[in-house]
């Protein structure tokens, strides 16, 4: 078991927003994100909006491919919530988890971020903010919100777990 510990901790995920002009690094389900050289002034609100919801979602899902990748090959399993030989309240906590939706806005209301269950994200940026923000200061931000909720899904999770 302290091998697969391990392997958790060190786990860390990289990827690309789709256009490949962000960077993101998810460690310990920490989230960094970085512009590549000049990106983030060639953006408009809409289109870094819709390229950071992309590589949300790709960050997220490919850490808990890998974390069930690392489970797995230590010969143990994650339950499936369509795994129908799962006990009921086991099978209803998963499908529970799995619609917990969360949202978090900036502290001046410039960027919005909402996840589902940590696999769908969704990210709006008002008209204006990116004139009003440069590119560590929005880095902030989101950063910020990010962690908001990632700490909502987490307090969710938890009181799904002591309710079953």
């Amino acid at each position: 078991m302290g091998a697969v510990r391990e392997a958790l901790e060190r786990l860390t995920v990289r990827c690309d927003s789709p256009d490949g002009r962000i960077q993101a690094a998810l460690r310990r389900q920490e989230l960094s994100v970085r512009f590549r050289t000049g990106a983030y002034a060639q953006y408009g609100e809409e289109e870094l909006a819709g390229q950071l919801s992309r590589l949300g979602t790709a960050a997220w899902s490919g850490y808990q491919r890998a974390y069930v990748r690392i489970i797995e090959d230590a010969g143990m399993t994650v339950p499936d919530p369509a795994d129908r030989h799962l006990g009921q309240g086991l099978s209803e906590f998963l499908h529970a988890r799995d619609r917990i939706e969360v949202a978090a806005r900036s502290h001046n209301d410039l960027i919005k971020v909402h996840s589902v269950a940590m696999r769908l994200w969704r990210v709006r940026i008002r008209p204006g903010a990116l004139a009003v923000l440069d590119e560590s200061g929005f880095l902030a931000e989101l950063l910020d919100v990010v962690a908001v909720v990632k700490r909502d899904f987490d307090t969710q999770v938890a009181e799904l777990k002591q309710a079953a």
